[in-house]
């Protein structure tokens, strides 16, 4: 399977978030994980099939996504995962949403360290959930927590650490 990073698509005139949220400015989107790159033919001609007989309802869960990726933990991790454990979402931002209602409480806070994807920090905006800001140091030319700082933040009510690496 063969890619053309070098063929230049300009996403600027277009719908893209990525290259319209700072078009006023002169900012580089390297804000979002979003690429400018073509789609590879047989992802094209998958989702084309796919949409060939028209009809569009309520798929089922996808087994072979699943097994691949109970595969996957078990052969690099040696991590032992049930297909009940594994639940199906559209993207990471609605996971995000649902770990900070379904993991703290509304007097309960989240921890995430700065920088990070701003969507980690909407989560917790979006459930009304105070969230601490680790701020990252650079140390020997890497990123990290300055805990001795962080534990001045604490209070107890802390229940889930967000985490994103890179920073995203």
């Amino acid at each position: 399977m063969a890619f053309n990073f070098d063929q230049r698509i300009d996403r600027r005139h277009t719908d893209s978030l990525k290259w319209n949220k700072y078009s006023d400015r002169d900012v580089l989107p390297l804000w979002v994980a979003d690429t400018d790159f073509r789609s590879p033919d047989c992802v094209i001609d998958a989702i084309k099939t796919r949409a060939e007989h028209g009809v569009f309802g309520y798929g089922d869960r996808p087994t072979g996504l699943i097994d691949a990726a109970i595969a996957r933990f078990e052969q690099r991790y040696q991590w032992k995962v049930e297909p009940e454990w594994i639940v199906v979402l559209p993207g990471v931002v609605s996971g995000l949403n649902l770990t900070v209602r379904a993991l703290t409480a509304p007097d309960e806070r989240s921890i995430s360290p700065s920088p990070i994807y701003p969507p980690f920090r909407g989560a917790a905006k979006l459930a009304a959930r105070e969230q601490i800001t680790l701020p990252l140091r650079c140390q020997s030319g890497r990123w990290v927590v300055d805990f001795s700082e962080a534990a001045a933040l604490l209070n107890g009510k802390e229940k889930l650490l967000m985490l994103c690496n890179p920073q995203n």
